[in-house]
């Protein structure tokens, strides 16, 4: 073999031990989610008759209990509404709903076909299923963190900073934010401005109150319609650090 050859060889294989590394590194980053023991049936879980999905039936309900926060889910029939506790995520869902996808900007997303595990939805009834997630950071995210505000209100416009307000139709309001200190506001139409100030350096849970009186400054007009669209589907849309949900999205901004 000529000189020139074994050179060339050498170059293709440090090339080669440069790429597999580069891969590896990339797995190392992005961990993966998992369904752990078995789904458990809830016949103490009822659901309220007034939950109904777009069809106007009444919702079915999947608590997920996870050691993973800020997850975000969608669905092939849509999430007709999410509550989030510590730990605990609550799905109201239609009852034809067969399959659920996961999402989390720590690991890869996580499709659950409700009929593997057993999971057959009806109207009114309730199923908890757990999902477990190491605690590996993404590239893009491991600087940010989530904060999420429980409220007693929906239809809230919430912000923090001089940023502008973003209303949100339900009532859990998600951010996602460097370290460091913030002021958020929360107001609503026929009732009084609420400021929260949080130091952030880990994820955050926070339930905020709103008492009814005063009105909406004049700094908050009527939203415009916002329509977004993305090749594949479920991007996580994030405005203003606040999470909006994923794509395909529709919502007054």
């Amino acid at each position: 073999m000529k000189w020139k050859d074994i050179m060339k060889s050498k170059y293709l294989l440090i090339l080669f031990i440069i790429v597999i590394s580069s891969l590896t590194a990339l797995a190392q980053d992005i961990s993966e989610m998992r369904v752990v023991g078995t789904p458990e049936f809830l016949p103490s879980e009822l659901i309220a008759s007034e939950k109904r999905d777009a069809n106007g039936e009444k919702c079915a309900g999947l608590i997920i209990i996870s050691n993973v926060s800020g997850l975000t889910f969608d669905s092939y029939n849509g999430i007709v509404e999410t509550r989030i506790q510590p730990g605990k995520y609550f799905l109201f869902l239609s009852p034809s709903e067969r399959t659920i996808e996961v999402f989390s900007t720590e690991h890869a997303s996580l499709k659950i076909f409700l009929l593997d595990y057993g999971i057959q939805l009806r109207s009114g009834e309730v199923w908890q299923i757990k999902i477990a997630g190491s605690k590996s950071l993404s590239r893009a995210d491991k600087n940010l963190f989530n904060v999420i505000f429980q409220l007693n209100q929906d239809s809230v416009y919430s912000w923090y900073g001089d940023l502008a307000p973003i209303h949100t139709n339900g009532n859990i309001i998600a951010f996602k934010i460097p370290e460091g200190t913030y002021t958020f506001n929360f107001q609503k139409k026929g009732y009084n401005t609420e400021k929260k100030e949080i130091s952030v350096n880990k994820d955050v849970t926070e339930s905020v109150t709103l008492s009814k009186g005063g009105s909406l400054t004049g700094t908050l007009r009527l939203p415009g319609i916002a329509v977004i669209t993305s090749e594949p589907n479920s991007a996580e849309i994030i405005l203003n650090r606040q999470q909006l949900g994923t794509t395909p999205y529709q919502g007054n901004l």
